[in-house]
This record gives C-alpha cells, structure tokens and sequence, in this order.
C-alpha cells in the first residue's frame, strides 16, 4: 500500500529516487537524515522519497515523515510492509527487521533502473545526485567498504573464517550496507531478490548487510570513503598499513564527511557531545522550533531516559556478574 500525493511543479525536474526504511523508534532520526538530505540536493534535482514503513506505524509517525515535502524539492511517498520480516530474530539490539527492506527493494520500485538507499542514522552533506548518477554498469550496488565492524582489526583467521561462512572468496572488501546506490534494473533481471530471501535463512551475524555482501559478491562498485564515514575510533595500527593515497582518502573523508553514518549503539541524539555529533544537532537546531517543540523534542527526552535506564540495567548486571565471581573464588 502507498501513501503520498503528486505535485505537477515537479514534473520538469531530474528525478532521484532516495529510498528509507524506518519504524516508530526511528521516525525522527529518519526526518532528520531525509531533512539533510534535502538541503544540500540541487535545485534541478527533486527527490522522490520512498519511506519503508511496518504497518504498525502510528499516524504521527506517517505525518511527521509526509511533513517532509513542506521543505520542498521532494515527493514523499510511505511504502506499507504490512508485517514483512515481523518474525526474523534480530541478532543486533538496536537495530529491527526494517533493516530487511531493502532487500526488496528491486521488486517495490519496478519504475526505476536504480535508487539511493539511505540508513536512517545518518548526516547528507553532500548532493546525493552526485551518488545517483554514477555509472553502476553491470554491478548490483554501490557502496563504501566498511571500517565499523572493522574487518582490518579482525586476524587473517577470523576474516578467512568469515569469508567461509559467507561463501566468498575474501572479506576484504567487505561494504557497510547504510549508503547504497542500488542497480535495481540488474537486481531484478538476475533475480536477486530471490537469492537475498534465500539466504535470510543462514542468520547471518549483520544480518541483511551480511546477505547483500555475499549474494553480490563481486559486483559491487567501491564508493570513495567520504560516503560513510562513522565517528567510531580509528584504527591507527590497520591504516599505517595502507598506500599513501588510501591514507590521504581518509584524512579527506574525516576532514570533509560527504555522509557521517552513525552506526555504532551511541546515537547523536543521545548526546551532543559524542563525536561528530555536531553533524547531527547543526541540522536538528536548523528544524523549525515550533515543529521541532510539537513533534521531535519528545524523542530525543523519551531515547535519553531510556538509555540512563539501559546503562542502569548494564551496570547491575555487571556488578552482579562481579560478585558472583568474588563468591565463586571464595568459595573455592
């Protein structure tokens, strides 16, 4: 099921088909990911924005999301998944089976030979029609190979284990699977779709990420590092270990993040103070207040005091862990 509307101003414009997916616990970072976006597309450029959505989603989530044309330059568009994926079991905590809609995305977008394909914890400042039209020739995907779950900090074992169970040849050039520009044209005349289902069964570790690498193994173009940059700590021992001109691409890319993707469990809206969080809050303080007051504060107060509970309930574990050692040793 679709919702959205059409506005004939538009017509004349390029058009860039941005695809989300998102749920009620993520509606305000995925406002805020299309909002940067947005300020930084072309004025010849209009996004049609296609937003994944469980059917769960509550009305004020939907009106938050299709709130996104007042900026302009843009067609929102929600794309029901009714309970598609409700019963896979999610190995990572914060992330849920909205992850899984992208797999799909070839047969939801039958009137495009390819998209963009954006994670919702993420910061565009860059034109994202720089990404649509690269030329994606004969490969499924597009996208930057990751650092975070770092593969360089993992031992020539435990990649080579890795690559077993994904049944490729090398983790080397293994992608984070947050920014996508997706060959959907070639996904679906190889039937790719069906390949992605197939191997949802396997339970991969990173999930879909896992299922994209291994299904497209070897026709994925490598994105420049700028795309996807997260705020995680470097890895000052693998990097040295780099050419020179791999070395200067990332000092470029954390100097000038195309794309900051905040990937790991502590989300900018958590803090102002986690690093490359000022990504996030320049575009949030941007928001007008009255909407911001009406509709985005109360995430951001409800995800802090639901992380002071998490770390609360960490620390007890924790420390009961602790004692329970200190009365084993005693005992023994």
């Amino acid at each position: 099921m679709r919702e959205g509307s059409h506005d004939k101003r538009m017509d004349n414009k390029k058009i860039i088909p941005v695809v989300f997916a998102t749920d009620d616990n993520y509606v305000v970072p995925t406002y805020l990911a299309a909002y940067s976006m947005l300020k930084n597309l072309s004025e010849d450029y209009v996004a049609r924005m296609y937003v994944m959505i469980p059917g769960t989603l509550t009305v004020e989530g939907r009106k938050i999301l299709l709130s996104l044309e007042s900026i302009g330059n843009c067609k929102v568009e929600l794309l029901n998944m009714e309970n598609e994926f409700s019963n896979i079991k999610m190995r990572i905590s914060y992330i849920s089976c909205a992850t899984y809609y992208r797999l799909l995305l070839a047969e939801y977008l039958k009137q495009f030979p390819k998209c963009v394909y954006l994670d919702s914890d993420i910061i565009v400042n860059c034109n994202v029609a720089d990404l649509y039209n690269l030329n994606l020739e004969e490969n499924y995907l597009a996208g930057v190979v990751a650092t975070e779950p770092t593969f360089p900090e993992k031992s020539d074992d435990e990649k080579k284990k890795y690559a077993e169970m994904l049944q490729v040849k090398s983790v080397d050039k293994y992608i984070n699977a947050g920014i996508l520009v997706m060959n959907l044209e070639t996904i679906r005349r190889d039937n790719m779709c069906e390949a992605f289902m197939a191997l949802i069964k396997k339970n991969y570790p990173f999930q879909d990420q896992d299922i994209l690498n291994a299904a497209c193994y070897g026709k994925i173009l490598f994105l420049p590092r700028k795309y996807n940059v997260g705020p995680l700590k470097r890895n000052e021992k693998a990097e040295a270990t780099f050419s020179k001109e791999h070395r200067d691409e990332i000092e470029v890319a954390y100097a000038h993040p195309a794309i900051v993707h905040y990937a790991q469990p502590q989300k900018p809206w958590l803090s102002r103070s986690f690093p490359m969080a000022s990504y996030w809050w320049k575009y949030y303080d941007a928001i007008d207040p009255k909407f911001r007051e009406e509709y985005l504060d109360e995430f951001i107060r409800k995800n802090r005091k639901n992380a002071i509970k998490v770390r609360i309930k960490h620390s007890k574990l924790v420390m009961g862990t602790w004692q329970m050692l200190k009365k084993i040793k005693k005992n023994h």
